[in-house]
């Protein structure tokens, strides 16, 4: 739990510091800004697709790496069957 008006790090179980959200923020618009709009709400990571016609518009997650991964399976390049030849 985390203390009234606490502006420090944040540390998980095993320790690791927890990147600030300011930072994460600006991580995710270097790495996906030009394809997708993204917010933090406080408690969730969101992300628009800049393109309307996107097949998986928006994106809500708990964590960055959960976002990424969402975004990165919808928006998967997808490529055809191979044609097989019958013998």
């Amino acid at each position: 739990m985390i203390e009234v008006g606490h502006d420090g790090d944040h540390m998980d179980a095993r320790g690791v510091c927890w990147e600030p959200p300011g930072a994460t923020l600006a991580r995710l618009n270097k790495e996906l800004g030009s394809t997708h709009q993204i917010a933090w709400t406080g408690s969730l990571w969101l992300a628009t697709a800049r393109d309307p016609a996107a097949p998986h518009r928006s994106e809500v997650e708990n964590t960055p790496e959960q976002l990424i991964a969402a975004i990165r399976r919808h928006n998967a390049p997808t490529t055809p069957e191979p044609v097989r030849s019958h013998p």
